[in-house]
């Protein structure tokens, strides 16, 4: 009776123990997804959810070593009491919650990268049309400092290392789109009505093109920002997982 007893009051322990690591993964597992959001569609920065999460699973380390203990303590009691028990599966260790942690720290700077290029791909895009709104009110100057602010701004976007294949036909695009702007511009600056013409007609076959080009950015931001945190969100789910296996045994134990 009395190792049952001890059994029983070691599962009790185990079962809160991993309680607790349960709570730390599902925290961090949270704020990683929601720095994941961040990184395509959110206006806000991505980093400080994906540091919090990091910062969640570093905190939570010695929860995992306390775990790994009380599961080990209640395995051992188990051997004594009931020799044809089931073995625990393999306990969350605090290595690899730190190593989880370490992924979101280094998602953290490249996730910032990223959300600078995708809004500088939005400054390009509403530069160019501030440039054609100047155009058509017959402001060449203003016309011309937007298709600068823009240039400046698709540069941030062309500067990406290693961009997707997607990312170079609107790259492509709106080169060609910029180019033709500014010529309309210097044409209409010089009162060169026949070079504003061509000009206008190079805009136009460009912008024809302008659609294929913003789904194949969307596609490109879409595919690259949700690579940033693939790895770590899938560990936490597999995180969520083992611990959720290990917490089945004790309960098992328990009842």
């Amino acid at each position: 009776m009395a190792r049952r007893a001890a059994a029983t009051a070691a599962a009790q322990e185990a079962s809160a123990a991993l309680d607790g690591v349960a709570g730390v993964v599902n925290a961090a597992r949270d704020a990683a997804r929601s720095g994941s959001a961040l990184i395509i569609d959110g206006t806000d920065p991505p980093a400080p959810p994906l540091l919090s999460a990091a910062a969640a699973l570093e905190g939570g380390a010695g929860s995992a070593t306390l775990a790994v203990h009380r599961v080990e303590l209640l395995r051992g009691i188990l051997a004594a009491v009931v020799p044809a028990a089931a073995e625990p599966p393999p306990a969350l260790t605090a290595a690899e919650l730190l190593s989880i942690a370490g992924q979101l720290r280094q998602a953290a700077p490249v996730a910032t990268a990223f959300v600078e290029r995708r809004h500088a791909a939005e400054m390009t895009l509403a530069e160019l049309g501030a440039a054609l709104a100047a155009l058509t009110r017959d402001e060449p100057e203003r016309a011309s400092e937007a298709i600068g602010r823009a240039r400046a701004a698709r540069e941030t976007v062309a500067a990406w290392e290693e961009p997707p294949p997607e990312l170079n036909v609107w790259l492509q695009t709106t080169g060609d789109m910029l180019t033709a702007a500014q010529q309309i511009a210097d044409a209409v600056r010089a009162g060169d009505d026949a070079a504003a013409s061509v000009a206008g007609d190079a805009y136009a076959a460009a912008a024809q093109r302008a659609g294929g080009a913003d789904r194949a950015l969307a596609l490109s931001i879409a595919e690259a920002g949700s690579a940033i945190t693939l790895a770590p969100l899938q560990r936490l789910a597999r995180a969520a997982d083992r611990v959720q296996a290990v917490h089945d045994w004790v309960a098992s134990v328990l009842h």
